[in-house]
């Protein structure tokens, strides 16, 4: 029971540390020095905002093309690109983009590649109309 026990231990912990392998595996091959440094938090499945701007900032290896697409969704629940920007990371190593956001959910995926290797992100931003922060700010709340 004891030894049946321990390896049963060891086979959750094994099954468990397996995709972490495989993600750094992963992140070390595509390594570009890509990452986000501001305008998104991207361990976040969602943000919420009343901005019609974002500035997203971050920083890559020199000569790393970033491919920002803005995709809004639709009534029917379909993405359509709606805006897409296009810059080359300088000697610098850094980037930043101001994108424009639609009322509504907007899918923001950030691509990066350099000779052959790619890494990226994504994340929804969702903007709420202004009508509703005027409410909230202007409501009088009772305890």
């Amino acid at each position: 029971m004891k030894k049946f026990r321990t390896f049963l231990i060891s086979a959750i912990i094994f099954c468990v540390s397996l995709p972490c392998f495989s993600i750094y595996a992963f992140a070390a091959e595509n390594n570009i020095g890509f990452g986000i440094t501001g305008g998104i938090d991207t361990t976040k499945d969602s943000i919420v905002t009343f901005d019609d701007t974002r500035t997203i900032s971050g920083k890559a290896n020199n000569g790393t093309d970033i491919d920002i697409s803005v995709y809004t969704k639709s009534f029917a629940g379909n993405y359509r690109e709606k805006y897409n920007y296009k810059l080359n990371v300088g000697l610098s190593g850094l980037f930043s983009q101001t994108v424009s956001l639609n009322i509504g959910e907007n899918l923001i995926c950030i691509n990066a590649e350099k000779d052959g290797k790619t890494a990226g992100e994504e994340v929804t931003v969702k903007r709420k109309a202004d009508e509703i922060k005027n409410k909230l700010e202007n409501g009088i709340y009772l305890p």
